[in-house]
């Protein structure tokens, strides 16, 4: 599928993402066209004001010391590429927390904006955050379900759509108990895509979430019972920035909770991202450690299938002199999106914003 040649300091980590990748789009930050915001909505920005102050509380800026003194102990960080890079990497992190706490409602389910880039919008001034290899292609979001509950997803397209969009239920989030499979991979419950997907004449759709069989319902997403929040996280992939814009999403809890339980209280959420932070820092640092950073240098291995059929990934490292540049060539063997990106030691994306982080078979050149 590739082939590499070395011919130019480094000990950065270059991801291989092929069939389905991950994003940051100019435009769709604020409005489709001719349409009210894809993702500016008042609920994305109420959710993100919650998140930052869940962010500065006292509690969780003790969890980011401890992850900080965590990555600092790790023999990654004996590199000075890896050193330089701590406090960004795990500041990500613990803003991916927050947000997760902000968004746990599973009662009043949003489809949440997350894991971006650094931004300034709607009277807010946002950090970046993600974590495992995020992509600038896509634009990712997700709610939070629980199995007991019956849930409608609905996506209208605005001008031209995502070359590839998924959905996929996962138990819980990297490195929280109950959360991996045997593989100690994200635990992927169910999966749908816009390529297998019933749709309108425009491409608009509806699916439906809950434990039961489908009975002849189309696009549905079975789920177990009795777990309880479960994640649903999607993936625009944008081939091409300068057109396509994400699906704009709503989710609806059609059934009501008897009896209907209160808003999760600030209080409860800032325990919620402790929580996360203080699981999900040990299993990355693991992953960096006994995964990514085992691989060998300038070597772009065999992608692996995805749980769920909806694409394929691999990660490998790369190393370079002053002076030296890496060429690797790709066959996309048929597929509909592809992109090469790299980040930092600790797997967090390099800035993309003013630089150029990522390319992906509509940028690269042939």
């Amino acid at each position: 599928m590739a082939k590499s040649g070395l011919m130019g300091r480094g000990g950065a980590v270059l991801a291989v993402i092929a069939l389905a990748a991950a994003g940051f789009v100019a435009q769709a930050w604020a409005r489709g066209r001719d349409t009210a915001p894809i993702l500016a909505k008042p609920e994305q920005r109420e959710r993100e004001a919650t998140a930052l102050r869940i962010y500065n509380t006292p509690e969780l800026q003790e969890q980011l010391r401890i992850a900080k003194s965590l990555f600092a102990a790790s023999p990654l960080a004996q590199d000075p590429d890896a050193r330089a890079t701590i406090d960004r990497a795990s500041e990500a992190l613990a803003l991916s927390a927050a947000y997760h706490a902000a968004n746990s409602d599973a009662a009043r389910p949003f489809i949440f904006w997350g894991t971006n880039a650094a931004h300034n919008w709607m009277g807010l001034d946002v950090p970046s955050s993600g974590y495992g290899l995020d992509s600038p292609d896509n634009i990712y979001r997700s709610a939070t379900i629980d199995g007991s509950g019956k849930y409608v997803v609905r996506g209208t397209v605005h001008g031209n759509p995502p070359t590839q969009e998924t959905f996929v239920v996962y138990r819980g989030l990297p490195g929280v108990p109950g959360s991996m499979n045997s593989e100690g991979h994200m635990d992927e419950l169910a999966g749908i895509s816009t390529d297998t997907m019933v749709t309108d004449a425009k491409g608009n759709f509806t699916f439906t979430i809950d434990a039961d069989p489908a009975n002849g319902r189309v696009n549905h997403l079975q789920v177990p019972r009795e777990l309880d929040g479960m994640m649903l996280v999607v993936r625009d992939s944008l081939a091409d920035w300068s057109r396509e814009l994400p699906h704009d999403l709503t989710i609806e809890r059609i059934d009501r909770p008897d009896p209907m339980p209160a808003p999760h209280s600030e209080k409860d959420m800032i325990a919620t991202a402790v929580n996360a932070l203080s699981f999900n820092v040990p299993f990355w640092l693991n992953w960096f450690e006994n995964y990514v950073h085992q691989k060998p240098l300038n070597d772009v291995p065999t992608p692996w299938k995805r749980v769920q059929g909806w694409g394929m990934t691999q990660q490998g490292r790369f190393s370079l002199k002053e002076g030296e540049a890496w060429v690797i060539t790709v066959d996309p063997v048929g597929a509909k999106f592809f992109d090469f990106q790299i980040s930092d030691p600790w797997t967090k994306a390099v800035e993309y914003v003013g630089k150029t982080g990522s390319f992906n078979a509509s940028q690269a050149s042939s």
